[in-house]
């Protein structure tokens, strides 16, 4: 956790000095700085005990929130949460987790014609919790914790009304020692497969 904790401070160094110093340059109408996103669909677990389909864990309804700041056309920086609100275990009725991340994350894009093809790294802390609940016999009490988790990913955007851009995400998360009273599940990875749609963030300084 330390590890991971110096890693997401690193990580946030840029942002914090974009916002203390300011952006050298003259300024540009029209230039983009940064852009925020917002995704919805679904996280799907799949592997070891959290992904089996007799005793693992459901799919959960997943939103994806974003704010990035761009260094140039190919490479931006920024910070992103994912809330995914319900994920029902198969076996234990009354075990539904929820889990909800903050990492920050660098991403390359690519423009092909009207096409914006990108793929990105994030890296930081994730927080599950689950209510009290009572499986065979046994009572459990509510818990909650934050661990360490990363995620790769990749997606399309395409031309949409409003200065904006929709298109399609594909992202693997891992969390890192999920375990508690109720589980004990190790790494746990999802697949979450999201409908973004991204507006940009028009600046007033550096090249257009």
């Amino acid at each position: 956790m330390k590890k991971a904790g110096a890693v997401l401070l690193l990580l946030s160094l840029p942002a914090l000095s974009a916002a203390a110093g300011g952006l050298p340059g003259v300024p540009q109408p029209g230039y983009v700085a940064g852009y925020f996103s917002a995704g919805l669909g679904s996280a799907l677990p799949f592997g070891g005990h959290w992904g089996d389909a007799d005793s693992g864990f459901k799919p959960s309804p997943a939103l994806n929130l974003s704010l990035a700041k761009r260094i140039d056309e190919l490479l931006s920086y920024g910070i992103d949460s994912v809330h995914a609100w319900r994920h029902e275990n198969r076996a234990a009725g009354g075990l539904d987790l929820k889990i909800t991340s903050l990492t920050p994350f660098v991403k390359v894009s690519v423009a092909e014609g009207d096409r914006l093809y990108y793929g990105l790294m994030g890296l930081g802390l994730y927080r599950w919790s689950y209510p009290s609940f009572i499986a065979a016999g046994t009572v459990y009490s509510s818990d909650a914790a934050w661990n360490a988790g990363f995620n790769f990913g990749a997606g399309i955007l395409l031309p949409f009304p409003g200065n904006s851009r929709a298109g399609l995400e594909l992202r693997w998360h891992q969390i890192l020692n999920m375990r508690s009273a109720a589980f004990r599940l190790g790494a746990v990875n999802s697949i979450n497969l999201l409908l973004v749609v991204r507006g940009d963030l028009p600046g007033h300084a550096g090249k257009p």
